[in-house]
């Protein structure tokens, strides 16, 4: 889903963005992978760009609090995230901004409702320009952590 947020970078991905999307490409088939694109990504390598504050995070006094309360990027409303939950039968999420939770809900009500289901999250995915909107095959395979 491409979301048209207008450059509001508190911006909830809704309901109606997804049955928007539904009216164009048809229903979420099951097992799917539903992906918010929001352009974000490219902002990666600009840590100001992309957390939305200048804050240093490698600074020797970083403040990991104040720093939860200047950060703004989109991502996914609970009210979608509970839509997703208790109507589709999908397998993961996906974004590519730093949380598929936006950063002003500092309870990461979207993480912890699809959790409750095993449904994944995929975080700081890049050149989802490049994918279509629908009917892609999707393989999410997790870096081997050395020790794990």
């Amino acid at each position: 889903i491409n979301a048209e947020y207008g450059g509001n970078p508190d911006y909830e991905l809704s309901v109606a963005d997804l049955r928007e999307w539904e009216e164009e490409h048809g229903t979420v088939p099951g097992n799917a992978v539903v992906i918010m694109e929001t352009g974000w990504g490219d902002k990666y390598y600009d840590s100001e760009g992309y957390y939305g504050t200048a804050r240093d995070v490698t600074a020797e006094d970083f403040d990991y609090d104040q720093w939860m309360k200047e950060i703004h990027f989109p991502g996914f409303s609970a009210e979608l995230a509970n839509e997703l939950y208790d109507n589709y039968d999908i397998a993961g999420i996906g974004i590519d901004t730093a949380s598929v939770d936006p950063a002003v809900q500092q309870t990461f009500p979207v993480h912890f409702k699809l959790a409750t289901k095993n449904i994944y999250n995929l975080e700081n995915l890049c050149c989802l320009d490049k994918v279509p909107s629908s009917g892609a095959t999707m393989m999410a395979i997790p870096p081997k952590i050395k020790g794990f």
